[in-house]
C-alpha cells in the first residue's frame, strides 16, 4: 500500500481514508508513479553527493591552479576598467559642466 498520502491525515472517518488511499494508490503505485518516486529519490541523493564529488575533483585537478590565475587576472582587469571608467566619466562631466556653464544656470 502507499504510505505517503498526506490527504488522509486530516480525515476523521475510516471509510473516507480508505477511499482516498485507493484513489491515490491508483496513481502512486502504478508503474509510472513508482518510477517518478524512484527518480525523485535518486535526484535527491545525486544533488547531495554531486557537489562534494565536484569539489574533490576540482581540488585535485589542474583546474584549481588555472582558475586561480584567471580569477586574479579578471579581478585586476575589472578594477582597472572601473578605475579608468570613473576617471573618464569625471573628466567628461567636468568638461560638460565647464562648457555648459552649469554654475551660471538657474538652480533651485
Amino acid at each position: 500500500h502507499c504510505p505517503n498520502i498526506p490527504t488522509t491525515w486530516m480525515m476523521t472517518k475510516a471509510e473516507e481514508m480508505k477511499g482516498e488511499v485507493k484513489k491515490q494508490c491508483k496513481t502512486q503505485c502504478d508503474e509510472k508513479g513508482i518510477k517518478a518516486q524512484c527518480e525523485k529519490k535518486w535526484l535527491a541523493k545525486e544533488n547531495y553527493v554531486l557537489p562534494s564529488v565536484e569539489s574533490v575533483c576540482f581540488k585535485d585537478s589542474k583546474a584549481k591552479e588555472c582558475f586561480g590565475k584567471k580569477k586574479t587576472s579578471a579581478k585586476d582587469d575589472q578594477k582597472k576598467c572601473a578605475t579608468d571608467g570613473a576617471k573618464k566619466c569625471k573628466e567628461q562631466a567636468d568638461k560638460c559642466n565647464k562648457e555648459g556653464k552649469t554654475d551660471k544656470t538657474f538652480k533651485d
